[in-house]
């Protein structure tokens, strides 16, 4: 028998489109084309600057910001791992837009357990 070709694992429809890893020794999960910036106790103004410079080094024209109180969202069309690095070293606070992911504990072995019959049973040991 011939081996697979294809991974163990297979993602939801569009799925890959909504989170992507990281390469690395230290893998991370995160949202594809997207840079979040941080305002570090600056102004509205002082982010938006930031902002005018990230996009000045990130170059390209289809780029796209949308600046809050508290940080900006940049939409970039590159990898941004390496404009990570590039805007790191410019001094701007600037990361991925991170993914993380939970479930839940309803597996967990207390489910079967006398507990269950509990008032217990309402609360996330369930």
């Amino acid at each position: 028998m011939e081996p697979s070709k294809t991974p163990p694992y297979t993602f939801g429809s569009g799925w890959h489109e909504r989170v992507t890893f990281s390469r690395g020794s230290s893998p991370y999960a995160y949202v594809p084309n997207q840079i979040l910036m941080r305002n570090a106790g600056g102004s509205a103004a002082e982010l938006e600057a930031s902002v005018a410079q990230a996009i000045e080094i990130i170059g390209g024209d289809e780029i796209s910001s949308t600046v809050f109180d508290f940080h900006a969202l940049l939409v970039v069309n590159s990898d941004v791992p390496s404009l990570i690095q590039r805007l790191r070293g410019a001094g701007i606070d600037a990361q991925p837009n991170h993914v993380f992911f939970a479930h839940t504990m309803y597996g967990n072995p207390v489910h079967g357990s006398p507990v269950h019959g509990s008032p217990v049973h309402g609360s996330p040991v369930h």
